[in-house]
């Protein structure tokens, strides 16, 4: 999987970010873009060889994902200039008013 290629890439470049660490990353970044439903620890385990614990074992530990994703941004992009926007506006639903 050529996705899973360029995590490991960066993942290699990052400082401070343990092996095994590495590993739970890419296995999580793997096992959330093939599953389907909510993305909750039980979900992750039963999609993957990782147990529901080891999930919330691993989360507690702190992970630079802004470093990542910067990284992550400069490989993909190479030398364009590229904008991320993110909406995270709320729209009820219709309903009584």
């Amino acid at each position: 999987m050529a996705n899973m290629e360029i995590v490991k890439q960066i993942m290699a470049k990052m400082l401070g970010v343990s092996r095994v660490q590495q590993q739970f990353i890419i296995t999580v970044l793997a096992t959330i873009y093939g599953m389907r439903g909510k993305v909750t620890f039980s979900n992750l385990s039963r999609y993957s060889e990782l147990n529901e614990k080891t999930y919330r074992r691993h989360y507690e530990e702190e992970f630079d994902f802004m470093g990542f994703n910067v990284e992550l941004i400069k490989e993909v992009g190479g030398d364009k200039g590229q904008i991320a926007a993110l909406d995270c506006s709320f729209m009820p639903k219709s309903g009584k008013k």
